[in-house]
């Protein structure tokens, strides 16, 4: 494994205090302060996750509002109507963001994650109730947050090093990746479904090495994204039937793989990086149908895509890269638009 493009690609170092990724406090500027002014356009937005700030650009009008502050290590993002939410990983912070007449405010002070125990908040998903469900990727936990208190009140144990959280009809999908921090080595991990409202555990699957992320696709059907080792063994993608679980089909996808989002269409895109440390000569987004699992041509994109987020409106594809210190906007894989940067990407979603 090259350690180097294990932070670069996944950011799952980034979130521990083995030193893997050292982002300066002082840099930190989650507060309950920010605002932007009134919006020529009431959205919808893309959102960014940059390092230490949200950047949104209006998509209705291709226009940039004011940054406003984030924690450190800002790694997930969720929409959620009218608002907003923000899981800083090394801050152990969760942020608000509210809409509201043409103006973007905090929703108060920051919420707490677990700092004292170095839990690692990595992502996060909306269950049916309104609680946030949020993943710790060194307490191999999930954390149940209640957004009116503004606090943790309810823990649930899943697998080690747990990444994504997915909820659909009353279940949670959790991602566990079975990373071992003990040795930094790489292990065949595992699916949990879950009751989204009381957390007790009705079906578990293992998967490939290193699963870390996942998207509905096809007829319901979950398609987990094994990164694979960085190394001698490459990513697929396992399809699985999402209740009870079980395997359905597999995909040798090859790379690196990252983040998913799937199209209206059924196209699904992943994130795969492509860093210049490498020698990569460009991003790489890797693309395939939900439905027959047919690889699709790849398009030319930044170096270092980390994310990537499709429109589920008009169906446009966006590519956080992270080198390159933009976004591009594709239509199918046509480049259409690109947008700079002020701070480099981590996440990325459409808040409509």
């Amino acid at each position: 494994m090259r350690q180097e493009s294990r932070i670069a690609r996944t950011r799952l170092a980034s979130t521990f205090a083995a030193g893997l990724m050292l982002l300066a406090s002082g840099c930190s500027l989650d507060s309950n302060d920010n605002s932007t002014g009134p919006a020529s356009g009431p959205g919808p937005y893309l959102t960014v996750a940059g390092d230490v700030t949200l950047q949104l650009l209006e998509l209705d009008t291709d226009t940039w509002r004011e940054p406003l502050g984030l924690g450190n290590a800002p790694n997930w993002i969720v929409p959620d109507g009218d608002r907003l939410y923000v899981v800083n990983s090394i801050s152990h912070t969760l942020q608000r963001f509210v809409s509201e007449d043409g103006k973007i405010t905090t929703g108060g002070d920051p919420i707490e994650l677990g700092l004292d125990r170095n839990l690692s908040p990595y992502a996060a998903a909306l269950a049916p109730d309104g609680r946030l469900l949020v993943t710790n990727l060194l307490g191999n936990s999930l954390s149940v947050v209640d957004l009116d208190a503004g606090e943790i009140v309810e823990e649930w144990p899943v697998g080690r090093a747990p990444e994504q959280v997915l909820v659909r009809d009353g279940y949670a999908w959790v991602i566990n990746s079975n990373y071992d921090f003990s040795d930094f080595s790489f292990h065949e991990g595992s699916v949990y479904r879950i009751n989204a409202l009381t957390g007790e555990r009705l079906d578990t699957l293992a998967v490939g090495i290193n699963p870390q992320y996942a998207a509905f696709g096809e007829s319901g059907r979950l398609h987990v994204v094994c990164t694979g080792n960085y190394g001698d063994v490459e990513g697929e993608v396992w399809v699985l039937n999402p209740g009870p679980l079980g395997v359905s089909d597999a995909l040798a996808i090859g790379s690196s793989p990252g983040r998913i989002s799937v199209a209206p269409d059924g196209t699904a895109w992943i994130a795969a990086g492509g860093w210049s440390n490498a020698g990569d000569p460009q991003g790489l987004i890797l693309s395939y149908d939900t439905r027959s699992l047919a690889l699709n041509p790849t398009p030319s994109a930044g170096l270092g895509v980390i994310d990537v987020a499709v429109d589920p409106v008009s169906g446009r594809l966006y590519a956080a890269c992270r080198e390159a210190m933009r976004v591009d906007v594709f239509e199918g894989r046509e480049l259409v638009a690109q947008h700079s940067l002020e701070d480099a990407p981590n996440a990325i979603a459409v808040w409509r």
